[in-house]
């Protein structure tokens, strides 16, 4: 990391760098815990993104200081004015990346004072998050937030997408600093009359980050021994996880799917009822990975994939598959607009259609099937399951020749090691 003298070219190297104590990063979908070391995942907002660092002393000193709000300007800031200081994105590009350097400032109102789960009737000392109605885009995470007096509120972070593309944007309270600050004994960088608040509580390491980090391992394995096949084995391990954690949202939803795969494989194998068993608690597992983790664009359209093979076991009526393709449609426009934070990839994309075009095929609308499933190949065209999903249907309405093309054609993208 580097820093870049404003209105500069100059660049002095991070040689150090202290993370908030409460810092939330996500060890995988659903698990989360505090931890410093960035080798345990990507911050959250569950808890202050913030960081102080050190630079090397090479170049000019740097001769500006700021001044911290008071307290009494914390209580007093809801609806008052605010600016934020940063280098937005210009043309595609950041302002610190065009020589020399040049912040902008965008002032804005202090809308919204919350805690971490957005509820603004906390006490106040949990309404660490501020939030202000404007649209910077990137580049002002880091960037000081001001009250009018020039004194700072806040520290910028981060913004979530509202409606019509737009960015509420969102920063954290500058007590989260001096907590930080606190922790990690770094007194001495404090201007004069400037007080030390006494360190959060949960401002500690997790005692079970261990646990959960070996809850994660199990998962990763267990993702190895489905794709071999062991399908038993796999699931076991993700039993374990789910004992360490509950809530553990990508362990469900690897369960979900060793069930399914299993399912898929040896359907003309299974009693009816082993079918309707498995495809119930697979559905089980997806489902309640969806309601941990909302805007997981995989476990919506995996739940999915769940629905039609439940619908299927279980001989429920056709309506299953009309929800099936209602929530389908959903997906696609909701999570598919541009800019969205949770964008569908392209595989995403061409999931959701396949999940629609079997949705609609059941249902007799035939035409609609096969666009959806010649679009989910134009946009991932090569993936092979989007050609043997189309071929399977394709026999089904008596197109041998259509069939066996796309049959050959996912054939020859499937590699090696995996056809049969």
């Amino acid at each position: 990391m580097m820093a870049i003298l404003d209105g500069t070219t100059h660049m002095y190297k991070v040689n150090r760098v202290w993370y908030h104590p409460r810092m939330q990063r996500e060890l995988d979908r659903g698990l989360y815990v505090r931890s410093q070391d960035p080798k345990d995942g990507r911050v959250t907002l569950y808890g202050p993104d913030m960081a102080v660092v050190a630079l090397t002393s090479e170049g000019p000193d740097l001769k500006d200081e700021v001044v911290l709000a008071t307290e009494d300007e914390l209580h007093s800031m809801l609806m008052a004015p605010i600016g934020v200081l940063g280098y937005g994105a210009k043309g595609g590009a950041h302002y610190w990346a065009i020589p020399p350097a040049e912040a902008s400032f965008s002032c804005s109102i202090l809308a919204r004072l919350t805690d971490g789960a957005w509820n603004s009737e906390a006490a106040f000392a949990s309404r660490e998050l501020l939030w202000y109605d404007i649209d910077l885009g990137p580049g002002f995470s880091g960037g000081p937030v001001f009250n009018e007096g020039g004194h700072i509120v806040g520290i910028a972070t981060s913004g979530l997408p509202a409606l019509d593309n737009c960015y509420i944007d969102q920063g954290f309270r500058i007590d989260c600093l001096r907590e930080l600050i606190a922790y990690h004994k770094l007194d001495e960088h404090i201007v004069e009359g400037d007080t030390i608040p006494r360190v959060d509580r949960r401002a500690t390491p997790d005692p079970r980050l261990l646990e959960l980090r070996h809850a994660v391992s199990l998962v990763k394995k267990a993702v190895q021994l489905r794709s071999v096949g062991r399908y038993g084995e796999a699931t076991s391990l993700c039993d374990q996880a789910l004992g360490v954690e509950p809530t553990y949202a990508a362990a469900l939803l690897e369960r979900s799917k060793e069930k399914l795969y299993y399912l898929a494989l040896d359907w003309d194998k299974l009693k009816p009822t082993e079918r309707a068993s498995l495809s119930d608690t697979a559905y089980d597992d997806a489902h309640r990975a969806v309601e941990l983790v909302p805007v997981w664009n995989e476990a919506c359209i995996f739940m999915l994939q769940c629905a039609i093979y439940r619908t299927v076991a279980t001989d429920m009526p056709n309506e299953g598959y009309t929800e099936i393709a209602s929530y389908a449609t959903h997906i696609l426009t909701r999570f598919g607009k541009p800019y969205f934070l949770y964008q569908l990839t392209n595989w995403e994309r061409a999931f959701a259609l396949n999940v629609r075009a079997h949705a609609k095929g059941a249902l007799g609308q035939s035409m609609e099937a096969l666009v959806d499933y010649a679009e989910s190949i134009e946009i991932d065209p090569e993936n092979p399951r989007w050609y043997l999903n189309r071929a399977q249907f394709e026999e089904s309405l008596g197109m041998i020749e259509e069939a066996a093309k796309d049959r050959e054609s996912g054939r020859r993208r499937w590699p090696d090691e995996a056809r049969h």
